[in-house]
């Protein structure tokens, strides 16, 4: 998945790939909603890091077959979304708290 490259052929992806866009169902990821629009795939790679931990992401990773350069570029999409989202501090705590959580596998993942 990617091309390694920021500037490679745009793609149809979901562009806020959260969790209430997965919908599960007997322990599978069934479907897919809400998608966006055009641009890089690496920002729906974004789950690596708003959905799963450590041990999830390596998975996660190794699944799609994400390269180097789509990795990092999604790392930074994943902050960057993070990092606007606590303007919902009032409105919606649970998204904020998700955003969080985001920031801290961002982090951990970089430490690592």
């Amino acid at each position: 998945m990617g091309s390694g490259e920021a500037g490679g052929a745009p793609a149809w992806i979901h562009t806020d790939l959260l969790r209430p866009s997965l919908l599960v169902g007997d322990g599978r990821l069934r479907a897919v909603i809400d998608f966006g629009g055009m641009g890089d795939p690496a920002a729906d790679v974004v789950p690596a890091w708003n959905v799963f931990g450590a041990a999830g992401r390596a998975v996660y990773r190794d699944a799609l077959a994400v390269d180097d350069g789509t990795w990092e570029r999604a790392r930074g999409y994943a902050l960057h979304q993070a990092m606007i989202i606590p303007y919902y501090a009032e409105t919606n705590p649970d998204f904020v708290a998700v955003a969080a959580r985001t920031v801290e596998q961002v982090l951990a993942d970089v430490r690592a």
